[in-house]
């Protein structure tokens, strides 16, 4: 507590004497009486001097006091606004100590003294004056605390700013993020002095409190958006871990965002609910800095044809247009950085990869609020290499970071693939799905397909086998152990292994020793057990929803609706069991029948892939010629 004259305080404490001398000045001298006939007043002097000790001692209390407020007010007391709670409080337990104190004195003085009365009050004023003196020490003390309730003490509190990139949708000249950053700054100069503050963002930092309010501050000037942003609920967790340790008793959190639903989106909404509930002290505000009359523009992610193709081939690139708003038309442009050997150079403080790019043009007519698909088919005479492109509406909207799509393809020799098949199996249907003879003829086909023989194969040296990107197996005869580990060998560098299994494996009612023995299933994850067939039209592939999320199966997800699989029966499929290897990497399902039978087998080995289907492909549903 500070004084302007810090004098009349002197000046004050020397008058409070005025009051206390003329109070013993003015004591009434007592007359000496013994005539028996006045001892009736005598008693009743005895009793009015009582009552006027009262009233004095009443009358020199209230003078002082007089004098006491007099020479406070002069002095001119002068607190922060963050104590004036405090000293509020000791002046309401000061006065409140002098009242109890007048009433003991006017029952301890009084012609009828009540001792319990006096006791009570007694205790009523020692309690008094120790909470004053505890309140005082801590004022004194500076503690961040308050005596009592206080809207300006310190508090402990997060200020929440959602940055991803719809933050920087750009309306009235300025972008929401600048918006939350002007109105959080506001807030913290809210705060009361001393306040600790922590200013959280979705940029995956630890929380922490600033060191002051002006720290506070600078933090959220250098807020910039984050493109792999957290949710707002992951956050906060981190944040509420550190508001729950904070000493100070009131707790505020602000959370200033769009409201977007992906904001909160994820597995921490509601571990988050239930942190808030548990600090139930806190206070939690809400800030929305989006608006309602949005108008923009965003492009889908690219889908392309291929992410490999050959130096002939083409590559055809899909998107999407959407638009939130009324109905307009836009240009889209493709453009794709042609290589430049001297590149990248630095420029301005950015990598320039190429000064020249191949360039299409598309423009579209898009409704209000709607969609409209987006296709580029690029073809030019390409080196084998890494190309880098985009997609891109030309001109620019309110929220410019999704106006732009970017993607990369290879350029390369197609993959050489080894058909391995016995003599009585066709190898036609897959290596003219895998590579048309038409596409071969022009030189844009993917793959290059040799085809072998079993018993080849029995001989195939090791090291031109690495020349090949994969293997495929067409319903193969019992292979030798060597045969099985040069296949664990070439998936374990890198490679594809495929193997349709087929009448070939049995031998009488089971598969043969060699498909049920330690190196196959070192190999393929598993082991086959027996043939299982089934009545015409009752067996078919039956992939459920999540089946068909492997990579594998890519080209089936947009038309797996409308596939009729049940028209396409299964004749004869392997039985299976997993290989109970210590060491081995367990097989994953891939597919199943309708019958709940394993279809395809994942098995990983190092760096590559064995797939094992348990039907043949190579041969008609139905051959009534044999019983496996």
């Amino acid at each position: 507590m500070a004084w302007a004259l810090p004098l009349i305080l002197g000046v004050g404490g020397g008058l409070l004497t005025v009051p206390v001398i003329l109070h013993f000045l003015m004591q009434p001298k007592p007359k000496r009486a013994d005539l028996p006939t006045l001892r009736f007043l005598q008693q009743r002097q005895r009793t009015t001097r009582s009552r006027m000790r009262v009233r004095h001692l009443m009358l020199l209390l209230l003078r002082c006091l007089l004098i006491a407020l007099a020479a406070l007010a002069l002095a001119g007391p002068a607190v922060a606004s963050r104590d004036f709670g405090n000293w509020l409080t000791l002046g309401g337990v000061g006065i409140g100590g002098l009242l109890v104190a007048a009433l003991l004195a006017a029952v301890w003085f009084g012609p009828k003294r009540n001792t319990t009365l006096a006791a009570i009050l007694g205790v009523l004023l020692v309690a008094l004056i120790a909470f004053g003196g505890w309140s005082l020490s801590r004022v004194l003390s500076n503690e961040s605390s308050v005596v009592l309730g206080d809207s300006q003490a310190p508090i402990a509190a997060i200020v929440a700013v959602d940055t991803s990139p719809r933050m920087s949708y750009r309306q009235n000249n300025a972008t929401r993020l600048e918006h939350a950053q002007e109105l959080a700054t506001w807030l913290v100069r809210q705060f009361p002095e001393g306040s600790r503050v922590c200013v959280l963002a979705t940029d995956h930092d630890e929380p922490f409190f600033s060191v002051d309010l002006a720290a506070a501050e600078r933090r959220l000037d250098k807020l910039e958006i984050d493109f792999v942003p957290a949710s707002l609920p992951q956050t906060l967790e981190g944040g509420i871990a550190l508001l729950e340790e904070a000493p100070q008793e009131r707790k505020e959190i602000y959370v200033l965002s769009d409201l977007s639903a992906a904001s909160w989106a994820g597995p921490s909404s509601r571990s988050l609910g239930r942190r808030l509930e548990r600090l139930s002290e806190a206070t939690v505000m809400l800030l929305d800095v989006g608006q309602t009359d949005v108008e923009n523009y965003a492009l889908a992610p690219v889908v392309l044809s291929a992410a490999k193709i050959t130096q002939n081939d083409g590559l055809v690139l899909s998107s999407e247009l959407r638009r939130i708003g009324s109905a307009k038309q836009r240009t889209v442009q493709l453009s794709v950085e042609q290589p430049d050997p001297t590149r990248p150079v630095m420029r301005d403080g950015q990598a320039i990869n190429s000064d020249g790019a191949w360039e299409q043009r598309t423009t579209v007519d898009i409704r209000a609020d709607g969609s409209v698909p987006i296709e580029f088919r690029f073809r030019q005479d390409l080196q084998p290499g890494t190309y880098h492109g985009r997609i891109e509406m030309v001109g620019s909207d309110s929220l410019a970071h999704d106006n732009q799509r970017e993607f990369t393809f290879v350029v390369g020799q197609p993959w050489k693939t080894l058909v391995v098949a016995p003599p009585d199996v066709s190898t036609t249907n897959l290596t003219s799905t895998i590579a048309p003879e038409y596409s071969v003829e022009t030189g844009s086909s993917l793959y290059e397909c040799q085809t072998i023989g079993m018993s080849e194969f029995e001989t195939f040296p090791a090291e031109e086998l690495s020349d090949f990107a994969a293997v495929f197996l067409l319903d193969p005869t019992p292979l030798t152990d060597a045969s099985w580990q040069r296949l664990t060998d070439f998936a374990s560098a890198g490679g594809g292994v495929v193997i349709f299994a087929g009448h070939n494996a049995a031998n009488g009612p089971e598969a043969d020793a060699a498909f049920q023995s330690d190196a196959a299933a070192r190999t393929m994850g598993i082991r086959l057990t027996q043939p299982w067939r089934a009545p015409a039209g009752e067996l078919f592939l039956s992939p459920a929803e999540r089946d068909l999320g492997h990579p594998l199966f890519g080209s089936f997800r947009r038309v797996e609706a409308g596939v009729p699989w049940n028209r396409f029966p299964i004749a004869l499929h392997w039985g299976t069991e997993q290989a109970a290897t210590k060491d081995a990497i367990p097989a994953t399902v891939l597919l199943r029948y309708s019958n709940r039978e394993p279809a395809v087998w994942e098995h990983a080995i190092g760096n590559g892939r064995v797939l094992t289907m348990t039907t043949p492909i190579s041969e008609p549903a139905w051959s009534e010629d044999r019983t496996v």
